[in-house]
């Protein structure tokens, strides 16, 4: 299994690097390669939207009667919540390394979500896990795909709980209103009946009608 960290620091290279020499120094090990750039904002947007190489004109889909460079992709993908630390961080290295072709990214939350009101319940939550499996070719055909998902998502649940991340909804997810609106979800039930009473906007995993 092969880890990386990718992460941001707005502010001046050597702050940044006490910031990854601190996070070695409590992982305990030294990683095999430390890579940095300097942006400006704008680069910065455009390293983290995969179009760094591409440059601003060709950062444009290539499909749908768009001409840039940008090239589409199929994938499966399902979430989890981390809310706390791992009681067994080792059983969940060992589940999300186990299938061939599964990437799993770990988006760092800290604790700290802005705490206004919004759809999102989780404001305290350490992370979101969003596991991912290319489609088609050598990474399987789709619903190959979909049952690897579907296992490693609900062995996490055991983990987890059963949280998902509202931002990745997966139509296969189980009990998917309390997973991604958790708390929250009474409230929103009553402001869709208020404001869409129709059911305008009416979707598999949709809160109205």
């Amino acid at each position: 299994m092969t880890f990386s960290a990718e992460g941001c620091y707005v502010g001046g290279a050597r702050e940044a690097r006490r910031w990854v020499d601190d996070l070695a120094r409590r992982i305990g090990t030294q990683p095999r390669e430390r890579i940095e750039h300097e942006y400006t904002a704008l680069q910065a947007m455009q390293h983290f939207a995969g179009c760094a190489e591409l440059g601003g004109p060709s950062c444009r889909p290539s499909w749908g009667g768009e001409t840039g460079g940008y090239e589409r992709g199929s994938y499966i993908g399902a979430s989890r919540m981390l809310i706390e630390s791992l009681p067994d961080p080792q059983a969940v290295a060992e589940l999300i390394s186990e299938p061939s072709g599964l990437y799993t990214i770990v988006d760092t939350f800290g604790g700290a979500a802005a705490r206004s009101d919004s759809a999102f319940p989780y404001r305290n939550a350490l992370s979101s896990i969003q596991v991912l499996h290319d489609v088609g070719g050598a990474a399987g055909d789709e619903r190959t795909v979909r049952r690897t998902v579907r296992q490693v998502r609900n062995e996490l649940a055991k983990h987890t709980g059963e949280t998902g991340y509202v931002n990745y909804i997966d139509p296969e997810m189980p009990d998917w209103a309390s997973a991604y609106y958790g708390a929250n979800l009474p409230r929103l039930r009553r402001a869709a009946r208020r404001y869409d009473p129709d059911a305008l906007f009416p979707f598999p995993q949709g809160l109205a009608g």
